[in-house]
């Protein structure tokens, strides 16, 4: 092959390279009706004319240049500018999810079938064309009305929708967006902020632009579209309501409740609730009308908050109308109206027949319902028969909203004598007319037998012996158990349940004759599965005792090895308002405590929400956020931190993981997001 022939091959590739067409892979985002679609790159020609393009969306036949679009090239040499011809889409999106991506698949210069596009490139993503929809009947007042519904269509899916309003209102400024995003339907709800007017003055609000993703578009050409009239506030607005939930305590099946402000309506109101109640008796009657109080009487089968797993929770009054249309009765910004009531689930505590040590026995565990947590900051109270006095003579843990842990104090006695310990009443909300009388004489909670008697051959190794349970964790944290009692003395042995082998799975100690050591050999466990240890029999110098007659004393509760799983979920700084931690062996929430880095202190950043098995609910304080102040991240965006547990502690003692375990990361919070990520009423 001569010089020639290789300068040809050469040049041939040089222009083959040089004629590559280059597409910025930056997806822009328009409407199917959009009029201009701007392609940025290198390569095209100058001449529009000769810039072939294959455009279009999967599977549909592609667009057709000069008849769905013209081409000219960008004046800055930069790309091409493609102009959408009158009564023509981008996309038919019929049929199909938004956003579709329109691609770019070929680019061919005139005279040529060389495709000089290297790979099909995504241009954009196309959404349906915004519309809204008059509604210029609807009566707005100008700054009693605090919410405003705008309907339209091209809404669904969108991550935010911005309205642009004649006259001019100032989103975050004078209202708020407080849809639900992405959008499930074709209504966003806006919420007038406190001080604020729909309009200045009386009139027509019409919205002139809107924007769901894919820049501000015209409604209704110049004209826009009127969504509401703004007339003045009526003397019917001047309604205000009291916060009253900390002086009125009631049970969510109370037959009345007070609700007191001023400016209501002698002849008849009407209530909004954050939980949806109804008047009209559906869930309640208004009998007791007056200018500054309402009485409400709940209809029978209803209740005041249904789901007792939220309760003790506020009962929150949104709006009242007193004639002239709802008005918002607290910060109109908020949504949080005002608490009229605290709300508990009626108490109740079920039978049982536990036989009990009058003294030896020193635990019992009560079922029920309606029992409050350590959290809500309410205590359940009892009364006995015989009497009992609390943190006298017992204490009371709260373990789950249907179950409480009673645990005999030292020196004391659940009766003077044998037979039934019976509760007469429960409270739960701490006011003197919360008291619930148990049906009969009481429910019968436990029977009280007679404390086993040493005999006089049995002092030396039992008499005066008390062993106070302990908790445990199986492995974790290595514990010791002391058993304290008298006459103790080397060459004692036990018998425990479930069975362990002395110098095998523990070691016993001879503290003193008062004390025993039992310390557990490294890579056994207390028990194979969390639960009791008891103490069946003693041996002393050959002779075998029984403790606590057939039953045992129990030595210790062997709780399961916390166990932290590790995850990469990502949590907003101060936006998630709730985080989950998963993992196993967890126990209740007055029992659980975990440390967090690098957030602040549980109770001051963050409190312990809920507690199940295998997931600890943690949320954020108000005015708090999951990163101290020194690590915020707003001048940072695209920086994480993780957010790791370093201890933990289900109730038998902080566990220090000798590795902390990533629970997730924290990213910045989104731009322009100013309401809370859930509601209080929820799940409601």
């Amino acid at each position: 092959m001569n010089y020639s022939a290789l300068l040809l091959i050469a040049l041939s590739c040089l222009s083959s390279l040089l004629a590559e067409v280059t597409v910025l892979k930056q997806v822009q985002v328009i409407y199917d009706k959009s009029p201009k679609l701007r392609i940025r790159g290198s390569g095209f020609d100058a001449d529009e004319h000769k810039n072939n393009l294959v455009l279009g969306a999967q599977g549909v036949p592609p667009l057709v240049m000069d008849k769905d679009y013209l081409v000219d090239v960008d004046e800055d040499g930069d790309g091409l500018i493609l102009k959408l011809l009158s009564n023509r889409k981008w996309v038919d999106l019929s049929g199909r999810v938004p956003p579709v991506a329109l691609i770019l698949s070929s680019v061919k210069f005139e005279g040529s079938t060389d495709n000089l596009l290297h790979e099909n490139v995504i241009v954009a993503n196309v959404l349906p064309t915004p519309t809204v929809k008059d509604n210029s009947e609807y009566v707005l007042y100008k700054s009693a009305s605090n919410e405003l519904r705008i309907n339209g269509t091209g809404f669904i899916g969108a991550k935010k929708v911005d309205f642009y309003f004649d006259p001019p209102l100032v989103k975050e400024v004078a209202y708020e967006d407080v849809s639900p995003y992405p959008l499930s339907k074709n209504q966003v709800v806006l919420r007038l902020r406190h001080n604020y007017n729909w309009r200045d003055t009386l009139g027509p609000l019409t919205v002139i632009g809107v924007d769901t993703g894919g820049g501000a578009v015209k409604v209704n050409g110049d004209e826009g579209v009127v969504v509401a009239q703004v007339e003045a506030d009526m003397d019917e607005h001047r309604v205000r309501v009291l916060d009253t939930a900390d002086t009125q305590l009631i049970y969510n099946d109370e037959a009345n409740i007070i609700v007191k402000g001023t400016g209501f309506n002698p002849v008849g109101n009407s209530l909004r609730w954050s939980n949806g109640l109804l008047g009209n008796d559906v869930n309640y009657t208004t009998p007791i009308t007056t200018e500054t109080q309402l009485t409400l009487r709940l209809s029978p089968g209803s209740h005041w908050r249904k789901n007792f797993d939220n309760l003790p929770g506020t009962l929150t009054l949104l709006a009242v109308n007193a004639g002239g249309g709802f008005v918002a009765v607290g910060p109109t910004n908020s949504g949080k109206g005002r608490d009229i009531a605290t709300v508990f689930e009626r108490p109740a505590v079920f039978s049982g027949n536990p036989k009990l040590f009058r003294t030896q026995a020193h635990e019992v565990h009560v079922a029920g319902t309606g029992f409050p947590d350590l959290n809500s900051g309410f205590k359940v109270q009892l009364r006995f028969n015989p009497p009992l006095v609390v943190d006298v003579d017992y204490t009371i843990r709260v373990v789950s909203r249907t179950e409480m842990e009673l645990t005999l104090i030292d020196g004391h006695a659940w009766r003077p004598d044998a037979g039934s310990l019976l509760v007469t009443h429960v409270n739960t909300r701490g006011d003197e007319a919360g008291w619930v009388a148990m049906p009969g004489q009481g429910v019968h909670i436990a029977d009280i037998k007679d404390d086993v008697e040493a005999t006089d051959e049995e002092v030396v190794a039992t008499d005066g012996v008390q062993i106070f349970p302990l908790r445990v964790y199986q492995s974790a944290k290595q514990q010791s158990i002391l058993i304290p009692g008298m006459g103790f003395k080397e060459g004692l042995e036990f018998t425990f349940d479930p069975p362990m082998e002395v110098n095998k799975d523990y070691t016993i100690e001879i503290v003193d004759q008062n004390q025993i050591k039992l310390k557990l050999v490294a890579g056994k466990k207390w028990r194979a599965e969390p639960g009791l240890i008891l103490a069946k029999t003693v041996k002393v110098d050959t002779k075998v005792y029984k403790l606590g007659g057939d039953d045992g004393i129990r030595v210790a509760v062997v709780l399961a090895d916390p166990v932290i799983t590790p995850s990469t979920a990502t949590f907003h700084e101060s936006q998630s308002k709730l985080i989950v931690i998963d993992g196993t062996g967890f126990t209740t929430v007055t029992d659980t405590t975990i440390t967090l880095r690098p957030t602040g202190p549980v109770n001051t950043a963050y409190k312990i929400l809920g507690v199940m098995d295998d997931a600890i609910r943690l949320q954020l304080l108000p005015n708090q956020a999951w990163l101290p102040s020194a690590f915020s991240l707003k001048n940072t965006p695209d920086e994480k931190v993780e957010l790791k547990v370093t201890t933990i502690d289900t109730g038998a003692g902080v566990s220090v993981l000798e590795t902390p375990v990533t629970v997730g990361f924290i990213v910045q919070d989104r731009e322009g997001v100013t309401c809370d990520d859930s509601c209080e009423f929820a799940f409601d």
